[in-house]
């Protein structure tokens, strides 16, 4: 078996496993033992080491009555590496309280994320039902986690302060 790291033709003879660290083409052929050769094979290997970037938008009326809906929240989040990005999540905290979204109570105090749409570099996320400030007034965390096919992960987050009923 012959093999290269830089593209050319194989001429090193493999005996021992190939240090793959970088963004590599690796070319190999093998050889029989009449001296008869396969045809060259070739692999792309692309090393990922860049996370994705996250910019996101709050719109949020801070004082309001009983609660507050529509919450808004969009941006975009793009991933400049080869494999690309794969989710995108969205988690509202309050103190110890995370907003649970696919269950019937409201908070838990369990982390929860919710999967955001990542068919395009823009995201949005509304909130379609009423979130009690009774018990949750103060600040809020608003955090976007994306995650690109390499594993590598961004959360960028906001705090809204002082989310309060208005006078």
């Amino acid at each position: 078996m012959y093999y290269s790291l830089d593209g050319s033709n194989p001429s090193l003879p493999y005996s021992e496993p190939l240090p793959l660290n970088s963004n590599t083409t690796l070319k190999f052929q093998a050889v029989d033992l009449q001296g008869q050769l396969t045809p060259i094979y070739t692999e792309h290997y692309v090393f990922d080491t860049q996370p994705p970037q996250i910019i996101f938008d709050l719109s949020i009326n801070q004082c309001t009555s009983e609660a507050f809906s529509n919450l808004n929240i969009s941006g975009t989040a793009s991933d400049d590496s080869p494999t690309g990005l794969r989710h995108l999540h969205l988690q509202i905290q309050n103190g110890d309280f995370f907003l649970n979204f696919d269950e019937s109570a409201l908070f838990n105090l369990q982390p929860t994320w919710s999967q955001l749409s990542t068919t395009s570099p823009d995201w949005q996320f509304t909130s379609h039902q009423e979130l009690p400030l009774e018990g949750f007034e103060g600040s809020f965390t608003i955090r976007v986690r994306a995650i690109d096919y390499a594993g590598n992960t961004t959360i960028e987050e906001v705090e809204v302060l002082a989310l309060r009923k208005c006078s």
